[in-house]
């Protein structure tokens, strides 16, 4: 009877351990994928201000400029709204101040741009990271057991990525005609 009992309790214990390996398991997947949205996230919003303040100094086509004012009042609201929910959840995930090497080189792109080229450059680099940020935004929100708080913060702020894609892309098609 002993010998089924310690059976029973070994199967038991072990069952267990693989639990909670699974558990962990996901959970570190959740948490991945949570520092990886919150890293990708701030370093588009990052971009795409910097790349807005570049338009001021080298635009002359006042669409582009209103797409340039409304990146940087929604970014920087988005961004700032990011940091409060790290804030306040007590989350210690790396959020980007500065731009990556990758961003930076953009950045130095857009600003060597000649005249002629510039409005399309910068529209092009803007699609190009709306739709890696939608991206993005979808992948996180298809990840299982994300934090709570950061997948309400993607819900909201996925339609307005998704409305900035747009004004983007119908821009470049005036400019193209």
């Amino acid at each position: 009877m002993t010998k089924y009992i310690s059976k029973y309790l070994l199967l038991l214990i072990v069952g267990f351990g693989i639990a909670l390996t699974v558990q962990a398991s996901e959970n570190g997947d959740a948490q991945d994928a949570s520092e990886r949205f919150i890293k990708n996230v701030s370093m588009s919003s990052l971009f795409e201000i910097e790349a807005a303040e570049v338009v001021f100094d080298r635009s002359k086509n006042p669409e582009v400029i209103r797409i340039a004012e409304r990146m940087i009042r929604d970014h920087k609201a988005s961004s700032e709204e990011l940091k409060n929910i790290l804030i306040k959840e007590k989350l210690r995930f790396r959020f980007s101040m500065t731009l990556d090497e990758e961003h930076a080189d953009k950045i130095r792109e857009l600003k060597k741009a000649s005249e002629d080229k510039f409005d399309k450059t910068y529209l092009t680099m803007q699609e190009d990271a709306h739709e890696d940020t939608i991206d993005e935004f979808e992948r996180f929100l298809d990840a299982k057991d994300t934090h709570p708080e950061l997948r309400k913060f993607a819900e909201r702020n996925l339609p307005i990525i998704k409305q900035h894609h747009q004004k983007i892309d119908n821009a470049e098609r005036m400019r193209a005609n």
